[in-house]
Protein backbone atom coordinates (compact mmCIF):
# COMPACT_ATOMS: atom_id res chain seq x y z
CA UNK A 1 0.00 0.00 0.00
CA UNK A 2 1.63 3.42 -0.83
CA UNK A 3 1.89 6.20 1.42
CA UNK A 4 -0.96 8.29 -0.22
CA UNK A 5 -3.29 5.84 0.79
CA UNK A 6 -2.10 5.35 4.07
CA UNK A 7 -2.30 8.94 5.03
CA UNK A 8 -5.87 8.57 3.71
CA UNK A 9 -6.82 5.56 6.27
CA UNK A 10 -5.25 7.46 9.19
CA UNK A 11 -6.47 10.55 8.54
CA UNK A 12 -10.40 8.63 8.40
CA UNK A 13 -9.64 6.97 11.08
CA UNK A 14 -8.64 10.84 12.98
CA UNK A 15 -12.10 12.18 11.63
CA UNK A 16 -14.49 9.82 11.76
CA UNK A 17 -13.37 7.84 15.19
CA UNK A 18 -11.05 10.12 17.57
CA UNK A 19 -12.59 13.53 16.38
CA UNK A 20 -15.94 12.67 17.41
CA UNK A 21 -14.80 10.66 20.98
CA UNK A 22 -12.80 14.05 21.53
CA UNK A 23 -15.86 16.15 21.16
CA UNK A 24 -17.84 14.49 23.18
CA UNK A 25 -15.57 14.27 26.00
CA UNK A 26 -15.32 17.75 26.06
CA UNK A 27 -19.24 18.47 26.27
CA UNK A 28 -19.50 15.59 28.62
CA UNK A 29 -16.39 15.80 30.74
CA UNK A 30 -15.60 19.13 30.69
CA UNK A 31 -17.40 22.23 32.57
CA UNK A 32 -19.05 24.55 29.99
CA UNK A 33 -17.14 27.56 30.52
CA UNK A 34 -13.67 28.04 30.22
CA UNK A 35 -12.89 24.22 28.82
CA UNK A 36 -10.20 23.41 26.00
CA UNK A 37 -10.73 22.75 22.50
CA UNK A 38 -9.35 19.39 22.43
CA UNK A 39 -10.56 19.57 18.27
CA UNK A 40 -8.28 22.71 17.88
CA UNK A 41 -5.47 20.72 19.87
CA UNK A 42 -5.82 17.14 17.69
CA UNK A 43 -5.76 19.65 14.46
CA UNK A 44 -2.41 21.20 15.67
CA UNK A 45 -0.97 17.83 16.44
CA UNK A 46 -1.93 16.24 13.30
CA UNK A 47 -0.35 19.34 11.53
CA UNK A 48 3.05 18.66 13.78
CA UNK A 49 2.79 14.80 12.73
CA UNK A 50 2.33 15.59 8.64
CA UNK A 51 3.16 17.80 5.53
CA UNK A 52 0.35 20.52 5.28
CA UNK A 53 -0.61 18.79 2.05
CA UNK A 54 -1.91 15.99 4.33
CA UNK A 55 -2.61 17.84 7.62
CA UNK A 56 -4.94 20.48 5.98
CA UNK A 57 -7.00 18.44 4.49
CA UNK A 58 -7.39 16.11 7.83
CA UNK A 59 -8.34 19.58 9.62
CA UNK A 60 -10.79 20.30 7.49
CA UNK A 61 -12.33 17.18 8.32
CA UNK A 62 -12.17 17.41 11.88
CA UNK A 63 -14.01 20.80 11.73
CA UNK A 64 -16.52 19.55 9.19
CA UNK A 65 -17.77 16.84 11.13
CA UNK A 66 -18.16 19.10 14.28
CA UNK A 67 -19.76 21.30 12.03
CA UNK A 68 -22.14 18.61 11.15
CA UNK A 69 -21.95 17.35 14.75
CA UNK A 70 -22.59 20.63 16.75
CA UNK A 71 -24.91 21.98 14.70
CA UNK A 72 -22.65 25.34 13.48
CA UNK A 73 -22.56 27.83 10.83
CA UNK A 74 -21.22 24.71 8.22
CA UNK A 75 -17.76 24.94 6.54
CA UNK A 76 -16.54 27.21 9.69
CA UNK A 77 -14.54 25.21 11.90
CA UNK A 78 -13.82 23.27 8.70
CA UNK A 79 -11.98 26.25 7.45
CA UNK A 80 -10.48 27.54 10.44
CA UNK A 81 -9.23 23.58 11.99
CA UNK A 82 -7.70 23.43 8.25
CA UNK A 83 -6.04 26.75 8.45
CA UNK A 84 -4.45 25.52 12.19
CA UNK A 85 -3.55 22.44 11.24
CA UNK A 86 -1.94 23.71 7.74
CA UNK A 87 -0.02 26.68 9.97
CA UNK A 88 0.94 24.25 12.29
CA UNK A 89 2.54 22.09 9.87
CA UNK A 90 4.32 25.13 8.26
CA UNK A 91 5.56 26.29 12.06
CA UNK A 92 7.47 23.07 12.72
CA UNK A 93 10.09 24.15 10.03
CA UNK A 94 10.43 27.55 12.09
CA UNK A 95 10.62 25.77 15.29
CA UNK A 96 11.41 21.75 16.17
CA UNK A 97 8.69 20.57 17.43
CA UNK A 98 10.47 18.20 19.50
CA UNK A 99 11.08 20.88 22.26
CA UNK A 100 8.09 20.78 24.49
CA UNK A 101 8.46 24.46 24.71
CA UNK A 102 8.22 24.93 21.12
CA UNK A 103 5.25 22.69 20.98
CA UNK A 104 3.52 24.91 23.69
CA UNK A 105 4.46 27.83 21.70
CA UNK A 106 3.23 26.91 18.24
CA UNK A 107 -0.08 25.78 19.72
CA UNK A 108 -0.61 28.97 21.85
CA UNK A 109 -0.12 31.11 18.43
CA UNK A 110 -2.44 28.73 16.37
CA UNK A 111 -4.88 28.56 18.98
CA UNK A 112 -4.86 32.28 19.10
CA UNK A 113 -4.67 32.69 15.13
CA UNK A 114 -8.00 29.84 14.90
CA UNK A 115 -10.13 31.86 17.38
CA UNK A 116 -9.79 35.24 15.18
CA UNK A 117 -10.11 32.99 11.76
CA UNK A 118 -13.48 31.73 13.28
CA UNK A 119 -14.94 35.27 14.98
CA UNK A 120 -14.08 36.72 11.53
CA UNK A 121 -15.57 34.36 9.57
CA UNK A 122 -18.45 34.22 11.79
CA UNK A 123 -18.91 37.84 11.41
CA UNK A 124 -18.84 37.59 7.96
CA UNK A 125 -21.83 35.35 7.76
CA UNK A 126 -23.51 38.06 9.95
CA UNK A 127 -23.64 36.51 13.37
CA UNK A 128 -23.24 39.08 16.66
CA UNK A 129 -20.36 37.96 18.59
CA UNK A 130 -18.91 40.88 21.22
CA UNK A 131 -14.96 41.21 21.04
CA UNK A 132 -14.89 41.30 24.77
CA UNK A 133 -16.07 38.17 24.95
CA UNK A 134 -13.76 36.56 22.42
CA UNK A 135 -10.60 38.66 24.10
CA UNK A 136 -11.87 37.64 27.65
CA UNK A 137 -13.72 34.29 27.48
CA UNK A 138 -12.50 33.04 24.51
CA UNK A 139 -8.90 33.78 22.83
CA UNK A 140 -6.98 33.58 26.26
CA UNK A 141 -8.58 30.09 27.34
CA UNK A 142 -8.27 28.64 24.77
CA UNK A 143 -4.82 29.74 24.09
CA UNK A 144 -3.28 29.09 27.06
CA UNK A 145 -5.14 24.88 27.35
CA UNK A 146 -3.61 24.52 23.94
CA UNK A 147 -0.32 25.60 24.77
CA UNK A 148 -0.89 22.95 28.31
CA UNK A 149 -2.44 19.86 25.93
CA UNK A 150 -0.09 20.39 23.33
CA UNK A 151 2.37 18.41 25.44
CA UNK A 152 0.45 14.61 25.84
CA UNK A 153 -1.07 15.46 21.69
CA UNK A 154 1.51 15.45 20.13
CA UNK A 155 3.27 12.15 21.48
CA UNK A 156 -0.05 9.92 21.82
CA UNK A 157 -0.40 11.44 18.38
CA UNK A 158 2.65 10.42 16.88
CA UNK A 159 2.66 6.89 18.05
CA UNK A 160 -1.05 6.28 16.47
CA UNK A 161 0.85 7.61 13.61
CA UNK A 162 4.22 5.44 13.75
CA UNK A 163 1.80 2.45 14.73
CA UNK A 164 0.29 3.43 11.27
CA UNK A 165 3.17 3.60 9.47
CA UNK A 166 4.46 0.26 10.62
CA UNK A 167 1.52 -1.52 8.46
CA UNK A 168 2.83 0.57 5.57
CA UNK A 169 6.78 0.02 5.78
CA UNK A 170 7.40 1.81 2.24
CA UNK A 171 5.12 4.86 3.40
CA UNK A 172 8.09 6.83 4.68
CA UNK A 173 10.42 6.61 1.34
CA UNK A 174 7.82 7.21 -1.31
CA UNK A 175 6.36 10.44 0.97
CA UNK A 176 10.23 11.71 0.82
CA UNK A 177 9.99 11.43 -3.13
CA UNK A 178 6.47 13.28 -3.51
CA UNK A 179 6.73 16.62 -4.56
CA UNK A 180 4.62 19.25 -2.42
Amino acid sequence: MNRRLGTIGLSAVVIAIVAPLLKIAEFVLLPPARRPDLLMVLAIAVGWIGEPWASAPVGFGIGLMEDVLVGRALGVRAATLAACAGLASAGKKALNPEPVVSRCLIAFLVSGFGDLLSYGLLRMLGFSISPSVLVSHVLPWTSVWSAALAVPFYPILRRVWGAAARCWPDAVEEARRLPL
